[in-house]
């Protein structure tokens, strides 16, 4: 697939996400849209929201999930990290940081060998041709 084509992959999929959310708003009843647009516009003011509306935004993750995710984040506090640690859940990331400094490594042994070998070609292939040059006689 080209980039072009993965953009306007990209670019289709927002439109369909655009006309889901929209079709799930209009199915929303005038008291539920009044407190959508309250949402809205307090997230994208930047203001803390209140109990009842953090509750709205949590229960519409279609419209506020990375909204509500990065609040989440924030108010994870220290028991996360204990909660992580004890189930083990950095083990996966852990594997495949390890898995990847491997195939760094065998990739900058495979170029240093490849390295070497286009090292010898070039003295093996020019070196003959420049020695023929030496013995030519110039007028």
């Amino acid at each position: 697939m080209s980039e072009r084509d993965a953009l306007s992959s990209v670019i289709q999929q927002e439109r369909n996400r655009k006309q889901g959310l929209k079709e799930d708003f209009g199915l929303m009843l005038p008291g539920q849209k009044a407190a959508a647009r309250q949402v809205a516009k307090g997230l994208a003011a930047g203001r803390p929201l209140s109990r009842q509306e953090f509750e709205f935004a949590k229960g519409h993750q279609e419209l506020y999930g990375d909204a509500v995710k990065k609040m989440g984040a924030q108010m994870a506090g220290p028991e996360f990290e204990q909660i992580y640690k004890l189930m083990n859940l950095g083990e996966r990331g852990k594997q495949a940081e390890a898995q990847r400094i491997q195939l760094d490594n065998k990739i900058a042994v495979d170029i240093k060998g490849l390295d070497k070998n286009i090292a010898q070609q070039i003295v093996e292939g020019v070196m003959p041709n420049l020695d023929h040059l030496g013995r030519i006689q110039l007028p």
